[in-house]
């Protein structure tokens, strides 16, 4: 029986993010929430729900990378040092952290 114990979600918040939108996603930052899940919510959602049948305590800790504050040098948590139980959390702590 397989199962997932240490997974993370770690999501890049680089400026990439505007030009590869601008380019790919109708002009739009990649992290642009809206009616349609945006590339990055697309993604945690898919693999999410593929490995959560595999995950026996359902935490996840969300991780973020390439802001203005931590640049290349750190990571920082989204929605807090706990881990997010299961991808629906994930997701809305992502939602939260990409529109502000």
């Amino acid at each position: 029986e397989m199962c997932i114990r240490d997974r993370i979600f770690a999501i890049d918040f680089t400026k990439s993010n505007e030009w590869t939108g601008s380019n790919t996603f109708g002009g739009k930052n990649l992290h642009t929430i809206g009616s349609v899940f945006n590339p990055y919510q697309q993604v945690l959602d898919i693999m999410g729900r593929t490995m959560e049948v595999f995950d026996d305590d359902h935490l996840i800790p969300v991780l973020g990378f390439g802001d203005v504050h931590t640049g290349d040098k750190k990571v920082f948590h989204i929605g807090g040092q706990q881990p997010a139980f299961g991808i629906s959390e994930v997701l809305a702590r992502y939602s939260d952290a990409a529109r502000q």
